[in-house]
């Protein structure tokens, strides 16, 4: 946790320390919004926000205990498609949902065409510091919510096809977003985010889950992720966007078909990766936006080497 604290910190540094925060914000700017970063709640009562994101999840290649690069033996695929719903509840409290529906999945030996829902997560996020009130010159949005166990995770016919944790997770986030003037027609927004998932209950599986091929009770490990992203602004319509994140995901234990989890029958490990996703944004209006681009885990221990191409349409209402 100190590592997540420490990647936000210096980074609040590094931008504060060099560059002028815009008079207004970016009021005069048109944006979408990165490919990973959280965008905080809306600034008016009533307004609505739907973004739709397609993308195909691919990968071949994993990163080992020791964080080399191994060959995977298939290659899978994912097409996924996630739409954000968010709602404007007051002018600084927002709740949104972004459910996940895989479109067709494939692991090289195995494939599934038909649609799986993915876990269903809703989220309360609190804009307590406003860029527009001229008290700070960063925004501040806290996240608060539950994610719903709706996925599939046990009886798969491969393990790749899982969709879902099997648990209730407490979901909590933090994210700061502010705007530099560069020149009198170029911005910089800076986003950054720290986001911790807690399961809540044990996970009971059956035949082939995600945890495992056997059946099992599973003590689910708390996951994080912090990230920074740039948009730099080339015209009131083009952006060009980078994100780059930490993933990271605590040991979960399996025990075979008991309760005794003083001596589990294994131990999933820890897993950590670095994450990239540069894009470009179109912008014709304040309300209406495109964004294409990928992203690709470019380091890691235990964790799948993915390539995430991916393209979403950003509308306000």
């Amino acid at each position: 946790m100190r590592n997540y604290i420490s990647f936000i910190a210096i980074s609040s540094f590094f931008v504060c320390g060099f560059f002028n925060p815009a008079h207004g914000g970016s009021w005069d700017q048109w944006y979408t919004g990165s490919l990973l970063s959280p965008s905080g709640a809306l600034f008016h009562k009533g307004d609505i926000a739907i973004e739709p994101y397609f993308s195909i999840q691919l990968s071949s290649v994993y990163f080992d205990n020791t964080g080399g690069r191994q060959n995977a033996g298939s290659h899978s695929q994912r097409i996924l498609n996630n739409t954000l719903y968010k709602y404007a509840i007051t002018d600084n409290l927002s709740i949104q949902t972004i459910p996940e529906i895989a479109l067709r999945q494939s692991d090289g030996t195995h494939r599934h065409t038909g649609l799986s829902l993915g876990d269903m997560p809703v989220d309360a996020v609190l804009r307590f510091l406003d860029i527009r009130h001229g008290i700070l010159h960063p925004a501040f949005n806290l996240f608060m919510g539950v994610g719903f166990p709706t996925g599939q995770y046990d009886r798969l016919r491969s393990a790749s096809f899982a969709t879902g944790s099997g648990t209730y997770v407490a979901r909590f986030a933090l994210t700061e977003q502010s705007a530099y003037r560069l020149t009198a027609r170029h911005e910089l927004r800076i986003r950054m985010w720290l986001n911790l998932r807690q399961p809540l209950d044990r996970v009971r599986t059956n035949d082939l889950s995600s945890y495992g091929s056997q059946s099992s009770h599973v003590i689910v490990g708390m996951t994080a992720e912090a990230g920074v992203s740039g948009e730099l602004a080339l015209t009131r319509q083009f952006v060009l966007a980078f994100d780059i994140a930490r993933d990271f995901s605590a040991s979960s234990v399996v025990c075979a078909d008991t309760t005794d989890f003083q001596n589990p029958a294994r131990r999933l490990p820890p897993s950590v990766s670095w994450n990239i996703a540069p894009a470009i944004e179109y912008n014709w209006s304040s309300r209406f936006g495109i964004i294409m681009g990928f992203s690709a885990t470019v380091a890691g221990r235990n964790a799948a080497a993915t390539m995430v191409p991916q393209f979403a349409f950003n509308a306000f209402f």
